[in-house]
């Protein structure tokens, strides 16, 4: 038969469970903040290239203030 723990006891493992715990967040906190910094790198290298793209298009094709219409010569 088993016996029972003791407050003492008990007091300790909580305290060793809540340690590993906070270092387990802390782990875990670092690897958001890593994921979300690459992730804002990658959006704004993507929106830097639509930007880019826009840009030559326009260069290649050049919106025209007035449409051109094709004229009759008699």
């Amino acid at each position: 038969m088993t016996e029972p723990l003791d407050n003492i006891e008990v007091l300790k493992q909580l305290l060793q469970q809540r340690q590993t715990a906070e270092q387990e967040l802390e782990r875990a906190r670092n690897t958001f903040l890593k994921l979300n910094g690459a992730i804002e790198a990658l959006e704004q290298i993507e929106s830097s290239k639509l930007e880019e793209g826009e840009n030559l298009m326009n260069k290649l094709n050049p919106p025209q203030d007035e449409p051109i219409t094709p004229q009759v010569v008699d």
